[in-house]
């Protein structure tokens, strides 16, 4: 899981705004993730996970990366 610490390690990020229809799109396209193809009690999907917070986490604004430079 994710800490606060871990974003302090976070120094660059990118604003995805413009691109979020198609990053949705694709990630609708993994269909055993985000639908039960049976209805099956044990069948998580990425909705389930920490009541849907993991899924959000997929649609924020921007995006954070750790930006190393080699020399």
């Amino acid at each position: 899981m994710i800490g606060s610490r871990d974003f302090i390690e976070l120094s660059y990020s990118v604003d995805i705004t413009d691109v979020i229809p198609q990053k949705a799109a694709a990630i609708a396209e993994h269909k055993s993730q985000m639908t039960r193809l049976i209805e099956q009690p044990r069948w998580t999907i990425l909705a389930d996970i920490a009541h849907g917070q993991f899924l959000e986490s997929f649609y924020y604004r921007r995006e954070f990366f750790h930006r190393s430079v080699f020399g």
